[in-house]
């Protein structure tokens, strides 16, 4: 147990809030994830993780579970959204392997919250409390008490892990900036059973559109196809909340206007039962020290997010988590308070780049004028692999 901190409460028991809980068991400090629901929630269906999120999944002893529901895409390609007309692909999976150190993943999340939940459930220094809801917090200099479903609970540190409509977040401050709206992601799954051979290759695939872009790959251990359909919105259109929400088949189809003929059998197989969308919204993280000296921090969605245009949303969040933990149990760092205040100074300026990325790719994935989509197409494969290089090299401390 790490000096001063024999209470930790994580509130949230989703990738990041796991994945902390891992994170600080693997540096010895015991903590309690409190999640609100009680079974499994099916949110979001596919994740990807590049090797700056698998390598730290290995580094706390996740290597063997992570292969076992992982798979790895050959190739990553590039394709007309109107026409199929191939714009670009690049061998993702001898890239990954000849220049890094880790496995680039695609994931059923299910599976993935199950294999993070078994991983918690063997080991002592973590307790995951299921169907405890968080209603309220009471912040002091020196402890958090976290209002319950069940009861009050004291904590030297509270870690609000619990998403974009985060509950400690909002007890914190209400001043958060949302950021800038940018549209909507739906996001489905398609059995592969139900789609012919074109699309059961082990393919990641990105149709590009001047209204929206679409991305494929399979996942599962009963494969199913993965799809997010990004699509761009005016303002008017501006969501009252944050959450997740039921769909139509026939909202989707009027915002993927003349698909091409791939997307179009796509669209005819999208089931609503499993059709939901997301708001978009990107915002910064916020210095959590300047709202108050107070033994609380927060990681992934909870503190920021980030447009779904570089695939990062999740790898940052597990980054979050392993610099948390590492930060925390590095005494010489001095007291709580500046360890935590060091951990959001080593993680802000990475959240950032990210943030930035993803906010280009958006642009250039959605451009109209002809003799940019043109340069664009030109050099896809370089700029793909300057980026990778960027995101997939990041060494956490």
């Amino acid at each position: 147990m790490i000096d001063g901190l024999q209470s930790v409460v994580i509130v949230g028991g989703g990738i990041s809030g796991l994945t902390t809980a891992l994170s600080l068991a693997n540096v010895g400090i015991h903590s309690v994830v409190l999640e609100r629901n009680l079974s499994e929630v099916d949110v979001g269906a596919g994740i990807q993780l590049s090797p700056n999120a698998t390598r730290i999944f290995h580094q706390i002893g996740l290597e063997r579970d992570l292969a076992e529901i992982g798979r790895t895409p050959s190739t990553m390609e590039w394709l007309d959204g109107e026409t199929d007309q191939r714009i670009a692909s690049f061998p993702i999976s001898s890239y990954v392997k000849a220049n890094f150190d880790a496995p680039y993943l695609q994931l059923y999340r299910p599976e993935l919250i199950r294999t993070l939940e078994r991983a918690c459930s063997i080991d002592e220094r973590i307790e995951l409390r299921k169907g405890v809801a968080v209603e309220a917090l009471r912040l002091h200099a020196d402890s958090v008490v976290i209002e319950t479903s069940t009861g009050d609970i004291r904590a030297d540190l509270c870690v609000g892990a619990d998403g974009t409509n985060s509950t400690v977040r909002r007890n914190l401050s209400n001043s958060f900036d949302y950021g800038r709206f940018a549209g909507f992601a739906y996001r489905t799954t398609i059995p592969l059973t139900q789609l012919n051979n074109e699309f059961a290759q082990n393919l990641t695939r990105l149709w590009l559109n001047s209204r929206f872009h679409v991305v494929t790959y399979p996942v599962g251990a009963e494969p199913v196809l993965n799809c997010v359909f990004v699509v761009e919105s005016d303002d008017a259109e501006i969501p009252e909340d944050m959450h997740r929400q039921k769909s139509s088949r026939k909202s989707l189809s009027k915002t993927i206007d003349s698909p091409s003929a791939l997307l179009g059998t796509l669209l005819e197989r999208v089931s609503e039962d499993s059709l939901f969308r997301w708001p978009l919204f990107q915002f910064p993280p916020v210095r959590v020290r300047q709202l108050g000296e107070y033994p609380l921090a927060l990681v992934g969605d909870a503190w920021h997010t980030t447009l779904p245009f570089a695939g990062q949303g999740a790898a940052l969040a597990i980054e979050d988590a392993i610099t948390l933990a590492r930060s925390l149990s590095e005494l010489r760092l001095g007291t709580l308070a500046s360890r935590l205040s060091i951990f959001e100074t080593m993680r802000i300026p990475r959240v950032c780049q990210v943030q930035r990325i993803s906010a280009r790719n958006r642009t250039v994935y959605h451009l109209g004028n002809p003799v940019l989509k043109r340069l664009r197409n030109w050099g896809a494969q370089f700029a793909y692999r300057r980026t990778t290089e960027r995101l997939f090299s990041y060494e956490n401390m």
